[in-house]
């Protein structure tokens, strides 16, 4: 690794300016790996400030590699590469796909991040389960409404989705998430009502309303499909 590292040194820091061939392949390494620092950054969807943050560099840094005024010292290409999942020669090429080299590295980081919503989801339902069934060996007043146990728990689920989404910057599902939970809630609420004011025994009525819901809602999203249409062809 070491013998590795002194020879992209030689390559940035031991050229012969004196010859024109060496100061055109100089200016080629600069502009590949401004390039690629900037394909690679935009790849993350990470502004220059975000990328300096993670490596401890001014923004004006970035900006200086991204147009090809500086080039990062072999320890910083070293930091970028891993924080990138790429090759430490990965950038002083152009003959390559960005895209090629970074889809095993993020459908392994998506499937951990999906791994741990999963993890915290399911806990959330064993915990709702525990509750019905702890519920249902004693001697409870509420006991014939216990399942509303497994109810309260959808916008536990619809804040954990939020969370998740907030964390890794997709702001229309945290947005989407976020009306969910209003939704839920609301739902919750409605459904305690029903249950002990109106309903009473009947309670297994309240499922009823769940067509009506998804109906509404299958409703109001295709109105708003044929409204951006409209507008569209205006």
């Amino acid at each position: 690794m070491r013998k590795k590292l002194f020879e992209y040194i030689d390559r940035f820091y031991l050229v012969e300016y004196n010859s024109t061939s060496s100061r055109e392949q100089n200016m080629n390494i600069k502009k590949n790996v401004a390039n690629n620092i900037t394909n690679l950054r935009k790849k993350n969807k990470w502004t220059q400030a975000e990328l300096a943050e993670k490596i401890n560099y001014s923004d004006k840094a970035v900006s200086k590699w991204e147009r090809g005024e500086a080039v990062p010292d072999i320890d910083t290409l070293y930091l970028l590469a891993n924080l990138f999942n790429v090759k430490i020669d990965y950038f002083i090429y152009d003959d390559h796909d960005v895209q090629k080299e970074m889809t095993i590295p993020k459908i392994e980081g998506l499937f951990k991040k999906l791994a741990v919503l999963f993890l915290f989801s399911l806990a959330t339902v064993l915990i709702a389960l525990l509750i019905y069934i702890i519920g249902d060996s004693q001697n409870w007043d509420n006991k014939p409404f216990l399942w509303m146990s497994f109810i309260w728990a959808t916008p536990i689920l619809a804040t954990i989705t939020f969370i998740f989404f907030i964390i890794n910057k997709i702001w229309l599902g945290s947005l989407i998430s976020c009306g969910m939970i209003v939704v839920c809630l609301i739902g919750c609420i409605f459904g305690e009502f029903l249950i002990h004011n109106i309903l009473g025994g009947n309670a297994w009525m309240i499922w009823l309303f769940v067509p009506i819901i998804v109906g509404a809602i299958v409703l109001i999203f295709f109105m708003q499909k044929a409204k951006g249409r409209m507008m569209f062809k205006k």
